[in-house]
């Protein structure tokens, strides 16, 4: 759980506070105005999804999966943290980083090697 930061915290504490875990974040409450960029969003390319049955490895392999990631540099669908291979997060390097949820409903990207939304 992320603490709160005060109404009078400092810009340093507050940065000290977000860093690598709210990476990216538009704000903290009403205290971070600020959006600090993630580097990795320059590796998103047009992307195709090259197995849209599901998880291109557990496909393979016959294992199964409980969520999917798209990666956004190649196109590579892994399966989440949650299933038991976690290929997503094996696929994940410097440059494929970022991943799009493949969830029906959900629409947000993570950054593994800052481990935080972008």
């Amino acid at each position: 759980m992320v603490p709160t930061p005060s109404v009078n915290a400092d810009v340093p504490s507050l940065l000290a506070l977000t860093a690598g875990r709210l990476h990216g974040r538009t704000n903290i409450g009403a205290d971070m105005a600020t959006r600090i960029p993630d580097p990795h969003l320059a590796h998103i390319n047009p992307v195709r999804v090259r197995t849209p049955q599901g998880c291109e490895e557990c496909l393979s392999l016959g294992t199964p999966w409980v969520h999917l990631r798209l990666c956004l540099t190649c196109g590579h669908v892994g399966c989440c943290d949650s299933s038991p291979m976690r290929h997503a997060r094996a696929h994940a390097t410097e440059l494929h980083p970022i991943v799009l949820s493949m969830e029906p409903g959900e629409n947000w990207r993570w950054c593994y090697p800052h481990e935080a939304f972008v």
